[in-house]
């Protein structure tokens, strides 16, 4: 026997209250969009404009971070809850608001961590192409580690000191890099915390008998004592373009792969100090302790291959013209 059971829905009736609150819903958010729209091509607007689309923009990637780790945890077999993560943090990483010179003088100024966990999500450094097909690859720190920001800091003028240090710390251990990490290995980041950390203690420590600005490979070498085992060479005047050939900045990276072994120079332009390494005949790195805008420090990989490409990415990160003149120095250490 079949029973038909027949179920009639009742239409939903609207109320005049229930009217008044959709009407109320829609003005509010008519007023919202009014007050938080302008149209207007002052130079201020768009500015506030592009500094809201990279306080964003910043924030998408600490969610990134914080999701990656998650997924890390759950493929070691660890019980954990994303959302726990993704929430965690967000009211503590907001110290983007102020920019930092990177070489402002500050106040008082690494990492152990073995594997990764919620708890050092700030340490997670992501890989990132230059663009499409250069053979270029670099890693962002997050803004809170650079030499002016790590650990609370507000300014540096460390950055000879730290490359040194940075250098010295490649050439011991004899790290190697390769654009297969999309996350920087744990012990770059131990390296580069660690050197930006003690760099900035030399410093510190020496302030009142060095000069107020960025310090010479040389003079950065004698603060750092017998800390630092090594022997500087003269600096040479390079820049990206000119009719000279060995006054070229391609010259000399060309120069610093020229050999099998691990070699580094410091290339000191516009008060800032970075790290070049060459590996070899096969590629080339560069390791920048400054903050940029939203982004900490930041490491460059290239081949040698396309060396063009890489000092592309450098040019521009440094932000520096084809005749704008640095210092390159190549830094010697004992065996």
């Amino acid at each position: 026997m079949l029973l038909f059971i027949s179920v009639e829905l009742e239409q939903p009736t609207t109320t005049t209250s229930d009217s008044l609150i959709v009407n109320n819903i829609q003005v509010d958010t008519a007023e919202q969009t009014v007050k938080y729209s302008c149209s207007k091509n002052d130079p201020a607007v768009i500015n506030g404009k592009v500094a809201l689309l990279k306080k964003g923009l910043f924030f998408c990637r600490e969610q990134v971070q914080k999701a990656m780790i998650g997924f890390q945890e759950i493929l070691h077999g660890n019980n954990v809850n994303i959302t726990e993560i993704l929430a965690d943090g967000d009211e503590s990483n907001n110290s983007g608001d102020e920019n930092v010179d990177s070489d402002d003088s500050g106040d008082d100024g690494g990492a152990d961590e073995s594997s990764i966990s919620a708890d050092n999500y700030d340490n997670i450094v992501l890989m990132r192409p230059f663009n499409t097909n250069s053979m270029v690859w670099i890693w962002e720190f997050p803004y809170n580690i650079s030499q002016s920001t790590y650990q609370g800091r507000n300014g540096s003028n460390a950055c000879s000191i730290i490359a040194l240090l940075i250098a010295e710390g490649i050439h011991q251990v004899n790290c190697d890099l390769d654009p297969s990490h999309a996350i920087l290995p744990t012990p770059w980041v131990t390296l580069v915390c660690g050197c930006i950390k003690e760099g900035n203690a030399l410093y510190d420590r020496s302030r009142a008998s060095l000069p107020q600005r960025y310090l010479s490979a040389a003079e950065a070498a004698m603060v750092a004592g017998d800390r630092l085992d090594a022997s500087i060479d003269q600096p040479l005047p390079v820049r990206v373009s000119d009719p000279h050939p060995p006054s070229t900045l391609r010259y000399q990276l060309l120069e610093l792969c020229s050999n099998q072994c691990i070699s580094c120079a410091l290339f000191i332009v516009n008060g800032k100090t970075v790290l070049f390494v060459g590996f070899g005949k096969e590629k080339l790195l560069l390791v920048d302790s400054h903050l940029h805008e939203q982004n900490g420090a930041m490491v460059i990989l290239g081949k040698l291959c396309n060396v063009d490409n890489f000092v592309h990415a450098v040019q521009e990160s440094l932000g520096v013209d084809n005749d704008t003149f640095g210092h390159f120095v190549q830094v010697t250490f004992q065996e």
